[in-house]
């Protein structure tokens, strides 16, 4: 059975494999993706099921809208 069967999403952490390739994705722009005890348990389970997928090459977790602009901009700055 793949990960991407046994993890299911919720409205603030996204999961989805391209290729071998898991993205996990934040998406709580209002607390600039902070994270709440039930995400920091959800992405305790996703990357558990990664670590043992072999399916999985990467993990990429990324952020969405607004907080994901101001890292950009922060990274701009720190250049």
């Amino acid at each position: 059975m793949s990960t991407q069967s046994l993890l299911h999403e919720t409205p603030e952490v996204g999961f989805k494999m391209v290729n071998r390739v898991a993205l996990v994705t934040l998406d709580r722009p209002h607390a600039l993706n902070a994270l709440s005890h039930d995400m920091i348990a959800l992405l305790t389970d996703i990357f558990a099921r990664c670590v043992t997928d072999d399916s999985i090459a990467a993990v990429v977790l990324r952020g969405r809208r607004r907080a994901q602009a101001l890292s950009r901009r922060a990274q701009r700055s720190a250049a």
